[in-house]
């Protein structure tokens, strides 16, 4: 009889407690999935804001420090701003969302505030991304892609309603049993997310827009073309012939006035710069209007070299252009922010796509924060 009894007690008990259980989850209103699901988000979406408001505040100090370019001109333009408003809205922005990240269950005032500053800068990304675009629809801008600021917006679109729900959310989960392994998990998530994704959708958006003006008459400009291999036969590879024609195209259409080849030694005896030299002349541009920089070793030695060129010139380039292939140009962008030279790139038109551009866009990735972080301790 007690064997008969024992576990129809042990069910009932069993289904006593799961009932409970799953009755209290229900008053919360969450079942157990979107308890986890709501915790791993939170910690992910925190993990970001922390990262993007160091980018956003390190690129601001650093820029007022060395007088440079902001970075943080690659997803939100507040140059209408005076001066020091756009600085301490940058600043503003930043605080809100380290404040975020250390701290999301706060309501009042704190928590409008958090709302409206991140609504304002919704609103003001997604205007600069509708900008970009009318420049595209209006010919200003050669070729259509996609603006990063949008981007950016669709995040603090995302961010607002992470604001906005926060402070339920966590009240739910003060009632749940805290995992600290799904909170790490969604952290370093997060941040995984964050690192890959700001050098990977400017590569994708910046790398690909192409960035030249029409000519102007009587003005000076330059055009600086990045090396790339050259086989040991002399051959140049695809990568340098493509950058090299976009160079060449730029000086025909009247958009460059000069072009500046600049690389290092190929595999063999002919140099990376005397290869684009040849395919320059070959195909009609003047010798006179080509310069040479062999010691163009890396990215940096290139645009360190530039602004060499531009501030002995006289009169000095109206404007420089950047030629490279787009996952390149991020980083060719970050050199020239270093040295206080705004240029405008301009990717290089592949007569085919490269056999291992993915492996040099992963690449792209460590190079760009690897440029990040030199012109901010530097």
């Amino acid at each position: 009889k007690r064997l008969a009894v024992a576990p129809g007690s042990f069910c009932g008990a069993c289904s006593k407690l799961y009932g409970e259980r799953r009755g209290k989850r229900m008053r919360n209103g969450m079942s157990s999935m979107k308890l986890w699901l709501a915790r791993f988000a939170l910690s992910g979406l925190r993990a970001m804001s922390f990262c993007f408001g160091v980018f956003i505040m390190t690129n601001a100090i650093v820029a007022m420090r060395d007088g440079g370019v902001d970075s943080n001109l690659w997803w939100i333009d507040l140059r209408k701003l005076p001066g020091t408003v756009g600085v301490l809205a940058l600043f503003g922005m930043s605080v809100v969302l380290l404040g975020f990240a250390l701290k999301p269950k706060i309501d009042g005032r704190i928590r409008m505030f958090r709302l409206c500053a991140a609504g304002a800068f919704a609103l003001w990304t997604l205007g600069d991304a509708a900008v970009i675009l009318g420049m595209m629809a209006d010919g200003r801008l050669p070729a259509w892609n996609a603006p990063f600021s949008a981007a950016v917006g669709a995040f603090f679109v995302a961010f607002l309603v992470g604001i906005a729900k926060a402070p339920a959310i966590l009240k739910t989960l003060d009632h749940a049993p805290r995992s600290l392994r799904t909170e790490l998990v969604g952290a370093a998530l997060g941040a995984g997310l964050f690192f890959m994704l700001i050098p990977i959708g400017v590569m994708a958006t910046f790398g690909k827009t192409d960035y030249r003006i029409g000519p102007a008459p009587d003005e000076q400009s330059l055009a600086v073309v990045f090396g790339a291999g050259v086989y040991k036969d002399g051959t140049p590879s695809l990568a340098l012939s493509d950058r090299t024609m976009t160079g060449v195209e730029l000086y025909k259409e009247g958009v460059a006035s000069k072009l500046f080849f600049s690389g290092g030694p190929g595999r063999g005896a002919t140099h990376e710069t005397q290869a684009m030299r040849k395919l320059a002349l070959d195909a009609g541009v003047p010798d006179e209007a080509i310069v040479l920089d062999p010691e163009g070793l890396s990215t940096w030695a290139t645009a360190k070299h530039t602004v060499s060129l531009v501030e002995a010139s006289t009169p000095a380039p109206k404007h420089v252009f950047a030629v490279s292939h787009g996952y390149h140009l991020p980083r060719v962008e970050l050199a020239f922010q270093m040295y206080g030279l705004d240029v405008l790139t301009v990717p290089a038109t592949e007569t085919r796509p490269l056999a291992r551009r993915h492996y040099f866009a992963l690449r792209e990735v460590a190079g760009f924060w690897a440029y990040w972080g030199r012109r901010a301790i530097s």
